[in-house]
């Protein structure tokens, strides 16, 4: 509490430690998709963890953001299920966005995880690259960086 340091720092320091294990994570996943489970892709391995990175940078911002309303690790493992399994549903893995009613494709062009199945889908199946997935970067990116700066005026100081 009596230290320099600005909300800011905290949540950048958060994300920095989170964001390594979550690059590890992403890393030996995907890894053990195209090697070890054989998964055909077309586009280049590189520019799918790239796209990771931003997407994984988002989900630990939100992660850090929704983490200063719990009170302990048992309160932020109950609001898992509520922040993610929406996403889940609604991004467009399970079932096409297309076949939704209305109000669910409205809903779901608000979550960040249809843009990201969408953007892998582009690169692993249509073989685009980085360059061609501009919009959903952008959206990514925009909410990554919307999820730092809210996280950081709603974190804690003092534990």
């Amino acid at each position: 509490m009596a230290s320099p340091v600005s909300r800011l720092d905290i949540v950048v320091g958060y994300l920095c430690g989170f964001l390594i294990f979550a690059l590890a994570q992403t890393l030996i996943i995907l890894l053990f998709t195209v090697y070890v489970l054989k998964v055909s892709y077309y586009g280049d391995l590189w520019q799918i963890f790239v796209f990771q990175v931003v997407v994984i940078t988002g989900a630990v911002s939100l992660g850090i953001f929704i983490s200063t309303f719990a009170r302990n690790e048992f309160q932020m493992v109950q609001f898992i299920p509520l922040i993610i399994l929406p996403q889940v549903f609604l991004c467009g893995v399970i079932w096409p966005v297309e076949q939704m009613p209305d109000y669910l494709q409205w809903l779901s062009a608000v979550l960040p995880l249809t843009y990201a199945v969408d953007g892998l889908r582009n690169i692993m199946l249509s073989g685009k690259n980085l360059m061609d997935l501009g919009f959903e970067l952008g959206v990514l990116v925009g909410f990554a960086v919307l999820m730092s700066i809210i996280a950081a005026v709603t974190v804690r100081r003092g534990v």
